[in-house]
Parts: C-alpha cells; sequence; structure tokens
C-alpha cells in the first residue's frame, strides 16, 4: 500500500524527467540521471502533499506540469538548438491544458450541468408543523460542550493527560435518540505523538443538557486529524491506496458500541475539474487504523449517521439556486438568484436522521436580512428539501437578538436554531457573554424580527415571546383578516397570583371550567384584573388554549363594571352562568355568616320554622 500510493507519482518522474532530457540532448547519462532526479522528485513531492493521482484532478495536472518543466528548463543548458524543444513543447500543452478546463468547466458554458448535481425537492408546508425534533432544540453550544469536555479531562484520574492531548474538532451526533457534541483527542504535539502511540479516546456532551456529559476512555484513537505521518487520518487513506480522488472533510463517528471511526468522503470533479461530488467513501477505524470502501451510502452501514460534508452540500445548493437561473443571472443580474445563508447547521429531524439546515437568501436581498426559505438536507442520503418561505434570516435574527442585550457588554447571540412555538414558526438561539458562558434564552419570529421573546430560562422565552406575539396580533388589529379567531371562557376563579419578571407583571390564575391549565394575564390587562379575587366570575379570551399556560389576550370580571367619563358602557343583558353562581355562593356566605352569629336557642327555634308546612322553599328563604 505504502508503495501504491508514493511509488505512483515516484515512478511516474522517472518517466517524465528521463524521457525529456533524453529527448532534449540525446544523452543516455543525462536520461540515467533524469530518471533517477525524476524518481526522487515524484516521491518526494507525493509524500510530503499527498496528491491525486489522475489527470482529471487540478492538483494532478499541476504537478504533471511541473515533473515536466523542470528537466524542460534543464535542458537549455544543453548548447544546440534542439534544446529548446522540450521547453516549446511544455507551453504548448500548458496552452492546451488551459483551453481544455476552461472549456470543461467555466460556469458559462455548463451552468445546467453545476446547477443539476444537486436538485433540491421544493415542498411547502405549515408553519406549525416542526422541521426538527424539538425535544432535540439545542441548548448547548459547541463552545459550551468544549468547556464542559475540558472539565471532564481535567478531573481524570490518568495524571498528566491534559498536558498531552487537545480537544478535536466537535461533531453532531446521534446516538441512542439523543444528540451530542462528540470531539475525539487529539496530540498535543509532534513530540506527544512520539512518546505516546494513541490518546485515551473521546468525549460527548449531550446538546439538550451539558450535565448529561461522558469521558470515554477505553477506546483508544490511534488515527486522527492531529497525528503524524501513518497516523493522519488521511495519509491514513493515501498509504491505503485511494490516491485517485480529493478527500472530503473526514467526519468523527461513533457506532451504537462507543466505538470510534473517521468517514472520509472520496470526491471526483463532476464537471469538467470542479463540481465535486462524493463517488466513493472510506470507513477508517480510529483504534486500529482498518479501512473500508464502499461505492454507495446505502452500503454504508446503518449507524453511520453523516456521509455528505455539510459545506459540500451548501456549495451543491449553491450552485443549483445560482446557475440554475443561468450564467447571466448569477454572475451579474442576480435576478431570482437563491444562496444558502453563511453557516449550515446540524440538528435532527422529527425520525431522527442527522440532518443539515440553513436559511436562504434572495443575492438582491442580502443587505436586508431578508430569507427566500430555508433548506433541509439529509446528511446520510443528502437529500435535500428547500421550503420557501418569507421572512428574516437566521443571521438578522441573530443580529436581532444580540441588539436586544446591547445594553449587557460582551452578550451575543449563538446560531439560532429555526422551531415552532405555539405554531408559529421563530428562531430560538442560547445567549452567551464574552466568556462563552450561558446567560439567557430568545425567541425572534421568522417572519417579523419586532416580535421577540427574551428570559432566563426557556418557558420564561417562550411565555414572552408569546406576550411579544399576542402584542403585534393587537396592533395589527386594524389590518381586516390580521387577527386570529378567539375563543371566551367563563368561570370562577380557584387561584389567582400575580408575578414580576424582568421588570413585568404578569398576572396566573385558574378557573373551575379549565381544570389543569394556567391563565397567563399580562400587565397591559391592568384594571379589573388587579381588582380580582379569588372566586370572582370572569371572562377570559384566548386564540389558543391547547398549551398548558394559557395566554389571554382579553379578560373581563363579571363581577364588576368600569366605567369611564363620556363612554356608552356595553352592558350584557343577559345573565350569565358564571354571575348565577357567583350569586348563589355569595348568598351562601352570606348565610353561613348569619346563622354563625346565632345562639343555640336561636338556631333550634330557625330549624322549627323551617320544618313547619307552610314553610317557604330553601330556594325562596332569605
Amino acid at each position: 500500500m505504502f508503495s501504491t500510493s508514493y511509488l505512483a507519482w515516484g515512478a511516474t518522474g522517472a518517466l517524465i524527467f528521463g524521457l525529456t532530457l533524453l529527448f532534449a540532448v540525446r544523452s543516455g547519462a543525462m536520461a540515467a540521471f533524469g530518471v533517477v532526479a525524476g524518481f526522487i522528485a515524484g516521491w518526494t513531492i507525493s509524500f510530503t502533499f499527498m496528491p491525486a493521482y489522475d489527470l482529471w484532478l487540478g492538483q494532478s495536472l499541476m504537478l504533471f506540469f511541473f515533473l515536466f518543466g523542470f528537466p524542460a528548463l534543464l535542458s537549455l543548458n544543453g548548447g544546440t538548438e534542439r534544446s529548446a524543444y522540450p521547453v516549446i513543447m511544455w507551453f504548448l500543452l500548458a496552452a492546451v491544458a488551459i483551453v481544455t478546463v476552461i472549456g470543461s468547466t467555466f460556469s458559462g458554458f455548463h451552468a445546467e450541468r453545476y446547477a443539476k448535481l444537486l436538485v433540491p425537492v421544493q415542498e411547502s408546508r405549515a408553519t406549525g408543523i416542526p422541521l426538527i425534533d424539538q425535544t432535540q432544540a439545542r441548548l448547548v453550544t459547541d463552545e459550551l460542550a468544549r468547556k464542559r469536555a475540558a472539565e471532564l479531562i481535567s478531573g481524570s484520574d490518568e495524571q498528566g493527560i491534559g498536558s498531552r492531548v487537545t480537544i478535536g474538532e466537535m461533531w453532531g451526533n446521534e446516538i441512542g435518540g439523543t444528540m451530542y457534541w462528540i470531539a475525539p483527542l487529539e496530540h498535543s504535539g509532534f513530540f506527544k505523538w512520539l512518546n505516546f502511540d494513541s490518546t485515551p479516546g473521546y468525549v460527548m456532551v449531550s446538546q439538550f443538557n451539558e450535565v448529561n456529559a461522558k469521558f470515554v476512555q477505553n477506546q483508544p484513537i490511534k488515527i486522527g486529524k492531529g497525528a503524524w505521518f501513518s497516523d493522519n487520518v488521511y495519509r491514513h487513506v493515501y498509504q491505503a491506496g485511494l490516491i485517485d480522488y480529493e478527500y472530503g472533510d473526514a467526519m468523527f463517528q461513533v457506532d451504537d458500541s462507543g466505538h470510534p471511526y473517521w468517514v472520509v468522503p472520496l470526491l471526483y470533479p463532476q464537471v469538467g475539474f470542479a463540481g465535486y461530488m462524493p463517488v466513493k467513501w472510506a470507513l477508517v477505524d480510529a483504534t486500529n487504523g482498518d479501512v473500508q470502501t464502499f461505492d454507495s451510502p446505502d452500503a454504508i452501514p446503518a449507524w453511520v449517521d453523516r456521509v455528505f460534508p455539510q459545506d459540500l452540500i451548501a456549495d451543491r445548493f449553491d450552485d443549483w439556486g445560482c446557475l440554475g437561473q443561468g450564467w447571466v443571472s448569477c454572475w451579474f443580474t442576480g435576478q431570482n438568484v437563491i444562496k444558502s445563508t453563511p453557516g449550515i447547521s446540524v440538528t435532527i429531524d422529527p425520525d431522527g436522521h442527522i440532518v443539515y439546515y440553513s436559511g436562504t437568501q434572495f443575492e438582491n436581498a442580502k443587505s436586508e436580512g431578508a430569507s427566500s426559505g430555508v433548506y433541509l438536507a439529509n446528511a446520510r442520503t443528502g437529500k435535500t428539501v428547500f421550503y420557501p418561505r418569507a421572512g428574516i434570516t437566521e443571521i438578522e435574527a441573530q443580529s436581532v437578538m444580540t441588539q436586544a442585550y446591547a445594553n449587557y457588554e460582551g452578550y451575543k447571540a449563538a446560531e439560532p436554531i429555526l422551531l415552532s412555538v405555539n405554531g408559529h414558526e421563530a428562531y430560538f438561539s442560547i445567549i452567551l457573554d464574552a466568556s462563552g458562558v450561558r446567560k439567557g434564552f430568545a425567541i425572534v419570529s421568522q417572519d417579523n424580527r419586532n416580535i421577540i421573546g427574551l428570559g432566563n430560562s426557556v418557558q420564561s422565552t417562550v411565555s414572552d415571546f408569546s406576550r411579544s406575539l399576542q402584542r403585534s396580533g393587537r396592533d395589527a388589529a386594524f389590518e381586516p383578516g390580521k387577527q386570529a379567531p378567539q375563543t371566551s371562557v367563563e368561570g370562577l376563579v380557584v387561584t389567582f397570583t400575580p408575578y414580576v419578571q424582568n421588570g413585568k407583571t404578569a398576572f396566573y390564575l385558574t378557573i373551575d371550567t379549565l381544570p389543569n391549565k394556567i391563565l397567563e394575564v399580562s400587565d397591559e390587562k391592568i384594571g379589573e384584573i388587579v381588582a380580582t379575587k379569588v372566586g370572582d366570575p370572569v371572562r377570559v379570551t384566548s386564540d389558543n388554549y391547547q398549551p398548558g399556560v394559557v395566554y389571554v389576550t382579553g379578560f373581563d370580571n363579571l363581577r364588576f363594571e368600569l366605567k369611564e367619563e363620556g363612554l356608552q358602557p356595553v352592558v350584557d343583558g343577559s345573565m350569565k352562568d358564571a354571575t348565577k353562581r357567583y350569586e348563589e355562593q355569595k348568598d351562601r356566605k352570606d348565610a353561613k355568616a348569619i346563622i354563625e352569629k346565632l345562639t343555640p336557642e336561636e338556631l333550634d327555634r330557625l330549624l322549627d320554622a323551617l320544618r313547619q308546612p307552610d314553610a317557604p322553599a330553601s330556594g325562596d328563604a332569605r
């Protein structure tokens, strides 16, 4: 395997050097020298840079011209006219190569081919249907996970481990239905690699709760990105003979038993010398270096979550969104051109599959932060679904959230994710301080950057967002059809509690006709709510009674009416059931108070009077 990789370029260099010098100076001795020099040059370059070995790969073509050009220049010292022929031939071949590369690769000639490399399915959907598994909503950033991992390593029983390893890149993995940040431990330097054959293992931190974390020390990692020579994952694949491909980003994965692997996509250009797509995959055992290759995602073991690199998916989506509109629109006018927003997130969908998520924007509306939709790509199959949707991008939402905490120096919003909050699509993010510690949460509406909720907990943030959403609905009531359908419910107050949070007062109450529901009345309803007490008949109005905490949009205490000077109050003439029950309870309380004041003799006389045949009915007694 070693010879297959490096000796291929060594043999190529020997052949090119030898033939060039033989042709230039007609000297067998020089040709023999060229064979040796070419072999050394080819082998050294191959060992140092690990270039692919295929003339349809750009790096291979460049190395070929280097190996040809060097002896061609040496031949100029031959002193004859013919010694210049190799240089002339080099320029002619270079010209042919340049024309070939441009003709076969330039997007102006092949826009349609680029656009078809990844064609997303376009679908519409209700905003109340979550795109992802919201029980796995990310509450822990990779930065927080890295801090937690460092704590686990420092607390290890193995002395000095923190000085000889570093925490590698954090990878999102699904294990047992839970999303984790998983990072391999890498050697901290060359001499650490020389002294230690492997690192102890890897760390895993739940993306939902950083307390759920583990330092796995029984899976030593020999092959990694931070290792040297044959222990480096890319060199290890190269030495395995897989030299006629470009390598995609090696992705760290663990199987169901916790055994670590590297998944390396092997890329090949699909349009001339560009448009790279995976055509094969190498699965490298991180503990012993065993290499398996697979020709399709279906053949890869089922536990592997990710086989398509996320950046590659974003590049191919941009080819579709840009070049799919034609070369002129893509490069000049920007008409209807769609591109991914910077960055692409890794999350899990409701079916438990790892997916890549990114917002999109029209090229001509990037400065306004307007979104053209979102897309999800299955990390294993590469299948991509695009959902056209107006609103703001996640980048703009992140900026809005950060500005909401502008009074706190160094506070910023982490990368947001798109959720469905009480049937409304919104971006959710963690708020971090300058040191990367979580300080709060924020939610911003996807279709209105002015609707925002802030809080110190997820529940308080959702509550604040819902209040902001309700205020927005009432502000828009001047426009016909903007107000959501409202439903009123009457009942008697069972519990009543005011609560102050973030400088705002909210009133929480329960009523007998809505068991197991808590009603929240915001400070905007100051008036009848402050005079409300347990036992009062009330009428509440809301547009959604499904959540456990119902956000009240209208409140009326039926025990009394507030009248304002110069206004004709609207009086409901019919006696409602809640009012009747309130009066009945009031009568019972009054009767009980009177009876408690009677002496035993007076109570006996009252009972005798009630037992008389002509006594009034209990409902008429006063």
